[in-house]
């Protein structure tokens, strides 16, 4: 028997497991009261011997002692039916599904009057396990017998709800004996993923009634195919919940022409892999099937890529700011004016050919996503020639990928390396060799990446923190250790040797080295290094905690604290202080350039480039920061993001949008932006604070001042400011006590919170034509209100995450595109071409 907890007040615990179980039978059987129980402890841990807790635990010794109880009342029951009972009997929730409560909350006084009545049921639950998906329709049939263990006859009733049916729905048991039913199941194939369940009630002719749940799991292939939009070629991925006889074959619908189907291949556990190559330019849906080990057919929801035309991959979209995104800048020594950067967990590198002044993104890569850290690396004689390393965060279509471009990220090929996360990616100084790192190995290339070895990492430690090429030799950090392998140019690498231990246990992760230093960070002893290859080392600097960012380039080590940097010249032999570009930001970067300039990575600021010596800084960091809402208020263009609101003038034509007054800082971001239609000039904005807060803050003046107006807590979703009425302000959010809407009628001056518990809000709007009315979008559908919130009526069902109005026309967005021209009234599902809406 599983089971789990529930509250005082009948609610599902949040952190209580859910069903079904791995062979997808109905779990839980029932709940128990499990939240906030007053439980003996032992006095070796808690001095009193009691104390409130919370889990399975606790809801355990619940329906241990019913079952004791009701073999109390009935010693010479058998487990299985004192199970029936107390499944049977339990007290309905009607609020949520069969996976989460089973047949509901234990009632233990109703269990001892279904035991007296002396019928029980095998199984107490009836499972319909997998859903097969070959047909139009799902389902199955399952015997469920009904047992008398009285004296005399007896007749039961059996009626079922959700769609099943039951036959014969009447039995007649003889006394001791036993009698089946067929429970039959049969419903409409659902569009997605779903659990089909209900009830079968078993009624006596005198007694308590037995219920007994119903589940059918309705799961499917999960496909995803990517890039999107792609050149002609793309991958997809397969991920199945349920082991397959074969790999799923997948559907491609091209543009024109027939249908064509696509082998996968295993790539890991229950996940397929495929390449796909387009057939003609426009948009290929892609669809996949297979067949699981007991013979059911699975099948996934459709995804797709479009093809673009050949003489249309040059065109795209310019980004025009705010540049306030710093990342790892690797320069090109054979081109002075050209780099490469890339930023933290975003796809696609940013590249620069005039020192930085303007940047171009590169995204149409053979990646879908990417994860963490990416890593970059240029050719030293070719400034065409870029590596570019990345993990997927979707794992499409690898894990992790190397690719290489030859023509400056136009095209991209990717480089034939094991599918493995990687942990780091480097060159050495003559760029002829490559180093690829993951958790256990090396791959390393002497051809430019034409051709890989793999070589184990064949060190002694838990983990690898950095990695860095000096001259023929690999340095590894393992926190408080650095190992050493010989042997790079050669290609025959030797046997690890531990160069150094940090003194006391000390932590130094980051490591640097070129042909003739090696320098690692050390926590408590500041940066120390050794000049002939790890045999004796020295402190080099020693500026105290905090250093970030450590970095060796043009012959010189860099490290931030805050405030200042410390230049280490002639490899760390000279040190001095130079200035921060921003003394609120750390920095994880700095690189030389061919004219001796110097720029700095600031987290949460941007790029800054200035003379060596720390002087004339000037903002050229690349224009892709994360920009949660966008707002015209005026003659202003406001953009919210991390570091705040940015604000330029229209039209936008440059990337120095000016600063926030948040660079560096946290606490500082800008969620929502909202302009009144009546008066751009006037627009609000929801700003978060470092401790989970929101403040509602107003500008009369296109963003240029602000001034508070509201404060409360939790997640926001939306905001909206009533075109009929400005004074009416709206933020869609959640918290632990609740969910709903933060309005206020007097702009700004008092405030309610509206909670509505059925569902959260993602989309807000105001009727232009009716103060009163608002449409607000939701997970499960469209909801109206007539009285500014206080009550909603379900309008329409399906996701809906935008709501917008276009002079007569109302139009929602989510899983489809709707279109109304009567005021809500009813909706037409709008032309969005081939591929599925996301």
């Amino acid at each position: 028997m599983t089971i789990t907890g529930t509250d005082v007040t009948d609610r599902m615990a949040s952190f209580s497991s859910r069903g079904p179980d791995q062979r997808w039978n109905l779990k839980p059987d029932l709940v128990a009261p499990g939240y906030d129980i007053r439980s003996t402890i032992p006095k070796s841990l808690y001095a009193p011997g009691y104390y409130r807790m919370s889990g399975t635990s606790m809801a355990a010794p619940h329906v241990a002692g019913s079952a004791a109880l009701l073999r109390q009342l009935h010693p010479g029951e058998a487990p299985a039916k004192i199970t029936s009972a107390l499944v049977g009997s339990s007290k309905r929730l009607g609020d949520y599904g069969a996976s989460t409560v089973g047949s509901g909350r234990l009632d233990v006084a109703a269990a001892a009057d279904a035991a007296d009545t002396g019928i029980t049921t095998t199984p107490a639950t009836l499972s319909y396990g997998l859903a097969d998906l070959a047909t139009r329709t799902v389902g199955g049939s399952k015997k469920l017998t009904v047992t008398n263990s009285g004296t005399r006859a007896r007749t039961v009733r059996l009626a079922v709800s959700g769609g099943a049916r039951v036959s014969p729905d009447a039995l007649r048991i003889p006394a001791g004996g036993s009698a089946t039913a067929t429970v039959t199941l049969r419903a409409d194939r659902p569009a997605g993923e779903a659990e089909i369940s209900g009830t079968v009630t078993v009624t006596p002719d005198h007694g308590s009634d037995l219920r007994v749940p119903y589940l059918l799991v309705v799961r499917q292939l999960f496909l995803q195919a990517g890039p999107d939009p792609s050149d002609g070629t793309s991958s997809a991925v397969v991920f199945t919940p349920a082991a397959l006889a074969e790999p799923p074959v997948l559907t491609v619908t091209p543009p024109h022409g027939r249908p064509y189907t696509v082998a996968t291949t295993p790539r890991s556990g229950n996940v397929y892999e495929a390449r796909i190559t387009g057939r003609g330019v426009g948009a290929h849906l892609v669809s996949a099937s297979g067949r699981t080990l007991d013979g059911k057919t699975l099948t996934a929801n459709q995804d797709g890529f479009e093809v673009t035309p050949e003489n249309s991959r040059r065109s795209r979209w310019q980004p025009v700011g705010p540049n306030s995104e710093s990342g790892d800048i690797t320069t090109a020594p054979s081109a002075p004016g050209a780099a490469v950067l890339t930023q933290y967990g975003k796809l696609g590198p940013w590249s620069t050919a005039d020192n930085g002044a303007t940047w171009q993104q590169h995204t149409r890569l053979p990646l879908g996503d990417v994860a963490g850290r990416a890593f970059t690396a240029i050719d030293p004689k070719n400034a065409k020639r870029w590596w570019y390393a990345a993990n997927s965060r979707s794992g499409i279509p690898r894990k992790g990928s190397i690719l290489r471009t030859d023509d400056a990220g136009r095209t991209w090929a990717t480089l034939n390396t094991p599918d493995a996360y990687l942990t780091d990616f480097l060159t050495d100084e003559t760029g002829r060799t490559l180093v690829a790192v993951t958790a256990t190995d090396l791959l390393i290339s002497k051809d430019g990446g034409d051709t890989w070895t793999t070589e184990p990492l064949g060190l002694p430690v838990d983990r690898i923190y950095d990695v860095a090429i000096g001259g023929d030799s690999l340095y590894f950090s393992a926190g408080k250790s650095l190992w050493k392998r010989d042997g790079l140019s050669l290609g025959a690498l030797g046997k690890a040797t531990k160069v150094y231990d940090s003194p006391g246990g000390r932590v130094s992760v980051n490591v640097v080295a070129d042909s003739q230093v090696v320098a690692v960070y050390e926590i408590g002893s500041g940066i120390v290094g050794s000049f002939d290859g790890g045999r004796s080392w020295a402190t080099l600097d020693n500026h105290g905690p905090g250093a970030t960012g450590l970095t060796l380039t043009g012959g010189d080590l860099y490290a931030g604290y805050g405030k200042e940097i410390r230049v280490g010249r002639d490899h760390g032999r000279r040190w001095a202080a130079i200035p921060s570009p921003n003394k609120a930001s750390t920095t994880s970067d700095f690189d030389r350039w061919a004219d001796g300039s110097l720029t700095v990575s600031a987290d949460a600021a941007g790029v800054y480039r200035g003379t060596p010596d720390g002087k004339d800084y000037h903002r050229l960091g690349v224009q892709g920061g994360t920009v949660n809402s966008l707002a015209v208020s005026g003659d202003r263009l406001l953009a919210a993001g991390p570091q705040g609101t940015h604000r330029t003038s229209l039209p936008a034509s440059g990337a120095e949008w000016g600063t926030t007054g948040g660079e560096g800082m946290i606490g500082a971001e800008t969620r929502l932006l909202q302009a009144s239609a009546k008066d751009s000039r006037i627009v609000w904005r929801v700003r978060y604070s470092a401790w989970g807060d929101f403040h509602l803050q107003r500008s009369g003046d296109a963003g240029a001042t602000w001034q508070d107006k509201g404060q409360s807590n939790g997640t926001v979703y939306a905001l909206s400011v009533h075109p009929a009425d400005p004074d009416r302000v709206y933020v869609a959010y959640s918290n632990l006590l609740g969910k709903g809407l933060f309005a206020t009628e007097d702009g700004g001056t008092t405030w309610k919170n509206l909670l509505h518990d059925q569902t959260h809000f993602t989309a807000v709007a105001g009727d232009p034509k009716n103060p009163e009315r608002l449409w607000l979008g939701a997970p499960d559908g469209l909801y109206r209100s007539d009285n500014g919130g206080d009550d909603i009526t379900k309008v329409a069902d399906g996701r809906v995450d935008t709501i917008e109005f276009a002079g007569s026309k109302m139009l929602t967005g989510g899983d489809t595109i709707k279109v109304s021209t009567d005021g809500g009234r009813t909706f037409r599902t709008a032309d969005t071409g081939q591929l599925p809406c996301a």
